[in-house]
C-alpha cells in the first residue's frame, strides 16, 4: 500500500508539471517559483522515503513522508494561487484534489 502512495505521489508531481508563461505579474512568478522549490523538495523527500522504506527503516521513512507532505502542500497551494491569477479554473480543481491527497499522505504515518 505504501508503494500505492509512492507511486501515486510521483505521478501527482508529473501531472502539476505544467507549462507556465513566466512573462506575467511578478505575483505570478513568485507563486509559481515557490511551487517549483517545493515541489522539488517534496520529490526529495518521497526519494528519501522510498529509500528508507526499502532499507526497512520504517520511522525515516515516515518521517520523510511528512515531509514530503508539507512541501507538497506548500507547493499545491502556491499553484493554486497562481491558477487563480492567470484563471485556470479547470487546474484548480484537480490541485484541490491534490492538496487532500498530499494531506492524506503526510497522515498516513502519524
Amino acid at each position: 500500500m505504501l508503494n500505492n502512495l509512492f507511486a501515486f505521489c510521483f505521478f501527482l508531481i508529473n501531472l502539476l508539471q505544467v507549462s507556465v508563461d513566466l512573462s506575467s505579474s511578478n505575483t505570478y512568478d513568485q507563486y509559481i517559483s515557490s511551487w517549483y522549490e517545493n515541489i522539488q523538495l517534496a520529490q526529495k523527500y518521497l526519494n528519501n522515503a522510498e529509500l528508507a522504506i526499502k532499507n526497512g527503516d520504517y520511522l525515516d521513512s515516515c518521517f520523510n513522508q511528512r515531509k514530503a507532505s508539507e512541501f507538497g502542500l506548500i507547493a499545491t497551494k502556491a499553484r493554486i494561487e497562481a491558477a487563480e491569477i492567470k484563471g485556470e479554473n479547470d487546474l484548480i480543481l484537480n490541485l484541490q484534489n491534490g492538496l487532500k491527497k498530499w494531506k492524506a499522505f503526510g497522515d498516513f504515518c502519524g
